[in-house]
C-alpha cells in the first residue's frame, strides 16, 4: 500500500489541541531533566485514551531525529483500521523554554503548532507518557510495540491520579517494525 504524505488523521487531531498552546494544566508537569539525544528514533503509540480523530488509528508511530539545531525531524505514521489507507505527516518538533524541560510543540502548516507535555519517562528511554497542553488527550509510547503489564499500570494509575477514566482507553494495535 502507497503511503501518502497528507494533511488527516494525525494532522487533524492537531488543531483540535490549538486552543490549549499556551500553558500546561495544573495537575502534569513536565519533565526537567529532559534528553533530547535519548529521545531520538522510533516511538509505537501502545496505549491513549480515545479521542474522535484518532479512534480507528493503529499502526502509529513517530520517528524522532535530532537536529544540530536541538529540534527534533518528526515522521508519524497511522493506518486507518477500516480501510487501510495510512497516513505519514512530517513535522518539527521543538522544546517550548528550556531546551531539558519536556514541554513540547509540534509544527503544524507554517506558524500553526500543537503543545504536549511529556510529563514521565523511563530513565533508559524505553517509554514515555504524554498528554495534550489541555490534560484531556493522553498516550503511551514506547520503543517498542508493546509494553510490560507493569509499565501499562504505571501509565494507567498516572491517568486516573489526574482525574481522567480508563473507560476511553484504547489498546493500540501495531503491526511490529515497518
Amino acid at each position: 500500500m502507497q503511503r501518502k504524505l497528507i494533511f488527516s488523521g494525525i494532522g487533524l487531531m492537531f488543531f483540535v489541541f490549538l486552543a490549549g498552546c499556551a500553558n500546561y494544566p495544573k495537575n502534569i508537569k513536565p519533565i526537567t531533566n529532559f534528553e533530547k539525544k535519548r529521545f531520538e528514533g522510533r516511538w509505537y503509540e501502545v496505549a491513549r485514551l480515545a479521542n474522535s480523530l484518532e479512534q480507528d488509528f493503529v499502526d502509529v508511530t513517530a520517528d524522532y531525529k535530532l537536529n544540530d539545531d536541538g529540534d527534533f525531524d518528526v515522521v508519524f505514521f497511522n493506518r486507518h483500521a477500516r480501510t487501510g489507507e495510512e497516513t505519514e505527516v512530517k513535522s518539527i518538533v521543538s522544546s517550548q523554554g528550556k531546551g531539558s524541560v519536556g514541554y513540547l510543540k509540534a509544527s503544524v502548516l507554517g506558524p500553526f503548532y500543537i503543545s504536549f507535555i511529556l510529563y514521565q519517562v523511563d530513565p533508559d528511554y524505553n517509554y514515555a507518557f504524554l498528554c495534550s497542553s489541555s490534560g484531556k488527550e493522553f498516550w503511551l509510547l514506547s520503543k517498542t510495540p508493546a509494553v510490560s503489564s507493569d509499565v501499562l499500570k504505571k501509565f494507567k494509575d498516572s491517568v486516573v491520579k489526574r482525574g481522567y477514566s480508563l473507560d476511553a482507553l484504547i489498546m493500540v494495535e501495531q503491526a511490529g517494525e515497518k
